[in-house]
């Protein structure tokens, strides 16, 4: 029995360990829709860089992207395309799509009430075509509309990719997902980049004409340029006469750069001069023997009293230093461990007794009904079970939570499986689960004799102390069981390092 109770407390480790894995492929699906929604961001950059698309983006939907849509309950249906685009989207159809849809009868009716409230795009077919025809012509060969095509038809999108400039969306269940350029698209941007690089022969003999008029326009300019620079300077000489009138001619003046001031925003104000009266400013002040003496600034003293702040450390450290035991047969075990001070054990327990007093005497203030008719809430051995039966079960419960105690918060543990992040009170609580749903039907699950204690005062009654003994007893043994068998057994064995 001791030995099956062991496998479940290492069967709660392994669980928690599950929840690290967990919390690890969470990380993992978060990095992989990071890397969707980037590479969705490129095709998006792709597309608008090399044919010219521009927001807001219009997406044609064919009648299989809409029926998936309302399936799978992605909806509003244009919050979740502006996800995957990074922009505003407005939706269109053809009036071949509604036509098609219709004739599918009753079960996609919902289907078409959907894609009635989308845009028409223009369709100029007076009969009704295919759904693939028509969204095939709509597009044309180059998308001069920039559509986004929305399609579950895999045919289709694979005869879209040898269009130049046409994306395509489909969805896998309730997840939308934008096709990758193909290598037509991508050899049909960049040959159209070097093509606008490259001149066309009108331009080249364009540049060719240029070039013959400026040389000729040179040569006839040659012959007049000694007269123009005669008349230039002449101009210059007659624009120089002083405005006074005579003949004296100025000479050519240069404006002068002088050395510019300091910014004036960037300029610190002057200080005022001192009183007359002789007094300084308030951060200096005067001996009597004439030396200034500056004055520092004190620094404002907290209102908070030393015994306040000395009390809040403590408190703060006694909480981690505590751990929240709660209960007396977690502390004694502790105690055997040599992981508490004996004064600090006795101190832990009066204080779990009192607390237990207090919460027994506030239930039964409130709650006067069923507490009478419950007896209190006090531990006894339940009819059809001895004494030795209740003893056993406190004995073997308590053995449970303390081993799971000491196995939480062991830092050998903690040096093995750093890699998995684990919190202590998780498999504490699941322990304290199957302890109670095991010894309830025997003894009411006593495993704290603080809180057996506080029941038994509050209430009372004789049937309350007759067993009472059994639950001090049988936490304090099991504790003890607990504390010799991690730490002079589980704790003798070297545990191997990772290579």
């Amino acid at each position: 029995m001791l030995f099956l109770f062991v496998r479940i407390v290492e069967e709660i480790l392994e669980l928690s360990k599950l929840q690290g894995e967990r919390s690890m492929f969470l990380q993992v699906f978060r990095v992989m829709r990071v890397k969707k929604q980037k590479r969705h961001r490129r095709a998006v950059r792709f597309y608008t860089a090399c044919f010219g698309f521009r927001e807001p983006f219009k997406v044609l939907c064919d009648g299989t992207f809409v029926h998936h849509l309302i399936v799978n309950r992605i909806t509003p249906a244009d919050t979740a395309l502006a996800n995957i685009l990074g922009a505003a989207v407005k939706l269109f159809t053809t009036r071949c799509v509604l036509a098609e849809l219709k004739s599918l009868g009753a079960s996609y009716r919902e289907t078409l009430n959907a894609a009635n409230n989308l845009i028409m795009a223009r369709c100029d077919h007076e009969n009704r075509k295919s759904a693939v025809d028509c969204i095939t012509e709509v597009i044309g060969e180059n998308n001069s509309e920039h559509f986004f095509v929305a399609t579950q038809d895999a045919d289709l999108r694979r005869s879209l990719q040898k269009i130049p400039g046409v994306p395509a969306i489909y969805a896998l269940r309730n997840a939308l997902f934008l096709e990758q350029p193909s290598s037509f698209q991508r050899q049909f941007a960049q040959s159209a980049e070097e093509e606008r690089l490259h001149m066309t022969d009108m331009e080249y003999n364009m540049l060719r004409l240029r070039k013959k008029r400026k040389l000729s326009d040179d040569k006839e300019g040659d012959s007049s340029d000694a007269q123009e620079e005669e008349d230039d300077v002449s101009h210059v000489i007659n624009t120089n006469v002083k405005r006074n009138g005579s003949d004296v001619k100025d000479k050519v003046r240069f404006k002068r750069k002088r050395a510019k001031g300091p910014n004036p925003l960037s300029v610190k104000k002057k200080k005022k001069s001192a009183d007359t009266n002789g007094t300084t400013s308030g951060k200096e002040s005067k001996h009597a023997d004439g030396t200034v003496r500056s004055r520092k600034k004190r620094k404002r003293k907290s209102f908070a009293p030393n015994w306040l702040c000395n009390s809040r450390r403590n408190f703060v450290n006694g909480y981690y230093e505590h751990r929240g035991h709660i209960n007396p047969a977690v502390t004694f075990g502790l105690f055997l461990a040599r992981k508490l001070s004996l004064t600090r054990a006795v101190f832990y327990m009066v204080m779990q007794c009192l607390g237990a007093i207090c919460g027994a005497g506030v239930v039964k203030g409130f709650m006067q009904g069923p507490y009478q008719r419950l007896g209190g809430g006090a531990n006894v051995v339940n009819p059809g079970y001895t004494k030795g039966d209740g003893l056993g079960a406190e004995i073997i419960g308590t053995f449970v939570l303390v081993y799971t105690v000491f196995s939480a918060t062991d830092a050998k543990r903690n040096a093995r499986d750093s890699h998995v992040p684990i919190l202590a009170p998780l498999p504490i609580g699941f322990a304290v689960f199957l302890v109670h749903l095991a010894t309830i039907p025997i003894t009411g699950t006593g495993i704290n004799p603080a809180r057996s204690l506080g029941a038994a005062i509050i209430f009372n009654q004789d049937q309350a102390w007759d067993d009472h003994w059994i639950f001090w007893v049988g936490p304090f043994i099991g504790a003890a069981l607990a504390a010799v068998y991690h730490q002079m057994i589980i704790r003798a064995i070297p545990f191997k390092s990772r290579a």
